[in-house]
């Protein structure tokens, strides 16, 4: 009961943080610090010190002194069960592409190729797709499509074509990855419980 309602609390944490119809939570906060991992992250460490059961419980025996009890989840298990293999592989592609677009070197790269512009929209949409689905093979796709897709962008605007037109086939052939553990995460979730 007690892991639904926390389930329920994180609910409507995300519901509520930026609802736009109204004023949501994170505006008490400044700076914009606050996004959805937040609440994921704050509900995950109440589970990790939040009691399985009732403190306050009275015992039969009056001269039994209270015994603390165990939260609903425990740092060993955690540290067993949890995948941090594929958390990191995640959050390390995430962060790289995240660095990449925030030092401009996205840009860059973006300018640099700009000779690829002079093909036809249809040859260098299929081009990229086939270079997209090869790479994501050796890196995660999630990775992959967060470091590519700015770089398309700034590519299809030096060619004068809407972006969507490089930007759709280009997302799509980053999730053709199912050979290598690293290439999704399902893949390195199933690797790293020894089912592969």
């Amino acid at each position: 009961m007690a892991v639904l309602a926390h389930f329920v609390v994180l609910t409507v944490l995300w519901l509520t943080r930026d609802p736009k119809i109204i004023t949501g939570w994170k505006d008490i906060f400044p700076g914009g610090l606050v996004k959805d991992s937040t609440s994921a992250m704050l509900i995950s460490f109440s589970l990790l010190i939040f009691p399985s059961k009732n403190p306050f419980r009275k015992s039969e025996d009056p001269s039994e002194l209270p015994v603390a009890s165990p939260p609903l989840l425990e740092w060993k298990t955690l540290r067993e069960n949890f995948a941090w293999d594929v958390f990191f592989l995640i959050g390390a592609g995430l962060a790289l592409a995240r660095v990449c677009e925030e030092s401009g070197l996205s840009y860059w790269v973006g300018d640099a190729i700009s000779g690829l512009s002079e093909i036809s929209p249809v040859a260098f949409a299929l081009i990229i797709s086939i270079t997209l689905s090869f790479v994501t093979e050796f890196t995660s796709n999630v990775s992959t499509a967060s470091l590519f897709l700015p770089i398309l962008c700034r590519l299809a605007s030096h060619s004068g074509i809407h972006p969507l037109y490089i930007v759709i086939p280009a997302t799509i052939s980053c999730s053709f990855a199912f050979s290598l553990p690293v290439a999704t995460p399902p893949n390195a979730i199933a690797f790293s419980f020894g089912g592969l």
